[in-house]
């Protein structure tokens, strides 16, 4: 079936191909086969994103909308493995294929699978870095602008947030924005990346 997730999800078959997306949505309800062009680019977000040919040869499994477009969860015949297609970017090569018995997905859920590959992890929906912050600004400010954050108000002017990325450093960089102190309260992996970012600035602002 179809699923939405994110906060754009209503809108997010605007820009696919109507026929497409039916026709990959009905392959995914009836279990069959589907084979398809896919016009790949990179993304952080783990989508198959190799050359065009030779074609996909998957067996869908849910088609969901997420922030603004959508999605094929599907397994790959030739990879025996699971994937995730944007579906603005599959040109179907041939009808539905044949009949196949339905896989279970590592996370159990579609929507969780995907919210995963979109932070790196292939498995549990979780980013591979998290940290710990004392953030010296109220909780509704950070709240709008850190809306997967975990936002505890401390007081008036300051707040407690539990905050996720790819990296350290961009723990680090949405956390700057603010142009407000902070405290690293944890991991210790956060406080290093930390010091190393103040000794990198600071070099970068005695170079003439």
């Amino acid at each position: 079936g179809i699923r939405f997730t994110g906060s754009a999800g209503a809108q997010a078959g605007a820009l696919v191909d109507p026929v497409v997306l039916e026709l990959v949505s009905r392959a995914a309800q009836e279990h069959r086969t589907l084979r398809f062009d896919y016009a790949g680019g990179s993304s952080r977000a783990s989508v198959d994103a190799a050359t065009p040919t030779p074609p996909r040869r998957v067996e869908p499994h849910t088609v969901l909308a997420r922030n603004g477009r959508w999605y094929l969860v599907a397994w790959n015949l030739d990879r025996s493995e699971w994937r995730v297609y944007r579906v603005d970017r599959i040109v179907p090569r041939s009808q539905l294929g044949a009949n196949f018995e339905e896989r279970q997905l590592p996370s159990g859920d579609a929507a969780a699978f995907l919210a995963a590959r979109f932070k790196g992890s292939s498995e549990e929906d979780q980013w591979p870095c998290t940290g710990d912050l004392l953030l010296r600004v109220p909780a509704r400010e950070a709240t709008k602008w850190l809306p997967d954050a975990v936002v505890t108000e401390v007081d008036d002017s300051s707040c407690r947030l539990l905050l996720g990325s790819w990296s350290w450093i961009g723990i680090l960089a949405s956390i700057t924005r603010f142009d407000a102190d902070f405290t690293v309260l944890g991991p210790q992996q956060l406080a290093e990346a930390s010091t190393a970012l103040a000794e990198r600035l600071a070099a970068a602002s005695r170079r003439p």
